[in-house]
């Protein structure tokens, strides 16, 4: 579908057309597994799209004071179908989405409304005391308007994906009509829903989209306003983007401490209005994910200085041993704890806020992240059945599973956001623009990609898990001008070299691109890494917290379920992580590791060990097994048989002390 109002700064790299990429080895085996098991099975058409349609009909999210949330759920749903549709071309899938997409539009109101509470006009959330007599527990959810964010988008997807003018006309209509009831309302978007409105906020990356699509500068107005009330002076909660620029944890925003007090506020507490500073972490970063478009969409370098600072504060203080951040989906510095959960939206919107960034700049840092996600925690948490996932992953112990959420029979958050995670991977694999080709992730691979000099085709080998040598062909037409090709040189790598096919070696600096010429015709390159096991130590304290503190009740699961996990294997003592290339190791009983040396409490922590791998083997199922050495000063060895952590338990199970990254 065609764009009315062009980006006034354009992308440095992108992706491939849709069509012209596929990822092939384990990571392609278990996308193309999950696409047919799950997002396209006839269990998904026929009951899970089902369900989450019936909420529109039936209108219940705001049967009590309270409100809840169905209304994300066919959004969710039609942005991962839509993607994984144009990711495989499947033209009978495409056929079921635009019977779907007209069903739901069944339900639109004549006004424009469609959506999943009776009253449109309910915004505002509830007094803690209605909630607690509605629920029985101090809650004022409202979230209105963010159900409608996803219902806007997903309807933009779909109208892109089948290039369906009454679809995107069906859509302008609701958010005609929503403007009109903010403006009914004389309410800002801010004081909508909870969490000081950063659910609702979150809605300015679609309103951008259908911006660029009808060219209504009403809708750019919505989002300039919306954003201008994140650059207060008399510093109003959130102002996430004056806030970013300080380039630190969230929590520590608004003068909030790390007490036991503090962290057991969840909803507000007693005399407040509940809406206590929460530093929820997948709502904020999909507000920022609105604030990279709105940088494209007007060019204001201010937008991106707030984004790659919140970023950088992102970086530093929350990145949690699984390779993503926040912890039990808050962002409370999670760098400074020696374990970890997270859930998988915010896994996933990490990937995103890292891989928009490295569209606008091409900066290697936001592809390291990106990768560090994908590779680690992003998989995980996807199941091996190919149809679920975990809600939250955990550091140690077992997945706390996907649970359905709002009395449904089969929405989560987590496994409807799922596929885009996976397609956005694939898509980051391999990008182009005026610099070049880019070979971001090498992993096993085909892609056609165009770019000022030429279409060329991209062919990547195995060997990035396991030997660390890869095979790069790069096949250009007869015509093309001469290019150029990047390789990424992963901050991980201490040693890079890139031999071309005369021999010459080339050496590369952690952290940047490798750039080299690329003539027409095929041509072919290895790029060998630094696959030396790396031994992390946690360098600070250990905290022991009360059995009240929100994050420990978050991070046990919930009680007498198949996600609870018991309170002594949470650690008491600094621990050690292994990392060998991209992935972060683990011990498993699905490897043969037994509960008793994985929860024994020793570790290499403090010894001054290095470590060797040996027996590096790739195996189905896994993306990489071998046994790790550990080697005192003085000699003396320890060795462990381990796989990747994203393997390691990635499945329902009913044994909590099924793994562990630590040693």
């Amino acid at each position: 579908m065609e764009y009315k109002i062009p980006y006034k700064t354009e992308n440095r790299t992108d992706a491939p057309e849709w069509g012209r990429f596929a990822l092939h080895g384990e990571i392609g085996r278990r996308i193309a597994f999950y696409n047919e098991r799950g997002v396209m099975s006839a269990h998904a058409r026929e009951e899970v799209f089902a369900e989450a349609q019936s909420y529109f009909r039936d209108q219940q999210d705001d049967a009590l004071r309270v409100g809840y949330w169905r209304g994300e759920f066919w959004g969710k749903l039609m942005l991962s179908a839509a993607r994984v549709c144009r990711m495989t071309g499947n033209e009978e899938f495409r056929d079921f989405l635009r019977r779907e997409t007209y069903a739901l539009l069944d339900c639109q109101r004549p006004d424009g409304y469609l959506g999943t509470y009776r009253d449109s006009r309910n915004m505002i959330r509830c007094s803690l005391k209605a909630g607690m007599e509605d629920v029985g527990w101090a809650c004022n959810y409202n979230w209105n308007v963010w159900c409608r964010k996803y219902t806007l988008w997903g309807l933009l997807e779909a109208a892109d994906l089948l290039d369906d003018r009454h679809i995107l006309d069906c859509a302008d209509r609701m958010a005609e009509q929503l403007l009109d009831d903010l403006e009914a309302l004389s309410v800002r978007l801010k004081d909508t829903g909870v969490m000081s409105g950063m659910p609702s906020c979150s809605i300015l990356k679609p309103m951008l989209i259908l911006y660029r699509l009808t060219g209504k500068g009403r809708y750019l107005d919505f989002a300039r306003s919306a954003a201008d009330e994140w650059e207060r002076e008399d510093g109003e909660c959130p102002n996430l983007l004056k806030k970013a620029l300080d380039a630190v944890s969230p929590i520590r925003w608004f003068d909030r401490d790390r007490s036991p007090a503090a962290r057991e506020v969840f909803s507000g507490g007693e005399g407040t209005d509940g809406d206590e500073w929460i530093a929820k972490a997948y709502e904020m970063m999909s507000c920022f994910d609105g604030i990279c478009e709105l940088y494209r969409v007007t060019g204001e370098e201010k937008y991106l200085r707030a984004a790659e600072r919140y970023w950088e504060g992102l970086d530093r203080y929350e990145r949690n041993v699984m390779g993503s951040v926040s912890y039990c989906e808050r962002f409370w510095e999670a760098a400074s704890h020696p374990d970890g959960a997270t859930e998988i939206c915010d896994v996933i919107h990490w990937m995103r806020l890292s891989w928009e960034l490295y569209r606008i700049t091409g900066r290697a840092r936001y592809m390291d992240a990106f990768e560090s996600a994908f590779v680690n925690a992003f998989f995980a948490g996807m199941y091996d059945t190919g149809d679920f996932c975990a809600f939250f992953i955990r550091s140690h112990g077992r997945p706390y599973d996907a649970v359905m959420q709002c009395k449904s029979r089969y929405q989560n958050c987590c496994l409807n956001n799922l596929p885009r995670g996976y397609v956005n991977g694939a898509q980051a694999a391999v990008t182009a623009g005026a610099d070049g080709i880019r070979i971001n992730l090498p992993l096993p691979l085909e892609a056609e990609i165009d770019s000022p000099a030429g279409r060329t085709k991209i062919t990547v080998g195995e060997g990035y898990f396991t030997s660390g040598t890869v095979l790069v062909s790069a096949e250009r037409e007869a015509d093309a001008g001469e290019g150029r090709i990047l390789f990424r040189i992963p901050s991980w790598s201490r040693s890079t070299a890139v031999t071309d096919e005369e021999g010459n070696l080339i050496t590369g600096e952690s952290g940047t691109f490798l750039a080299l010429p690329l003539l027409p015709g095929r041509h072919t390159f290895t790029v060998r890494f630094d696959m030396t096991p790396r031994i992390l130590d946690y360098e600070g304290p250990v905290e022991d917290l009360p059995g009240t503190d929100y994050h420990v009740q978050r991070w046990l699961g919930t009680k007498g379920t198949q996600s609870e996990v018991e309170r002594d294997i949470m650690l008491t003592r600094p621990m050690s992580t292994v990392r060998r290339g991209p992935l972060i190791l683990a011990r498993s009983k699905r490897i043969g590791s037994s509960g008793e040396d994985m929860f024994s409490g020793e570790t290499v922590w403090g010894r001054g060990m290095t470590a060797s791998a040996e027996d590096v083997r790739e195996e189905e199922g896994f993306l990489c097994r071998c046994r790790i050495v550990f080697r005192d000063p003085a000699g003396e060895t320890i060795a462990y048989d381990m796989c990747d952590y994203a393997s390691a338990g990635n499945f329902s199970s009913d044994d909590p002390r099924t793994f562990t990254l630590f040693v």
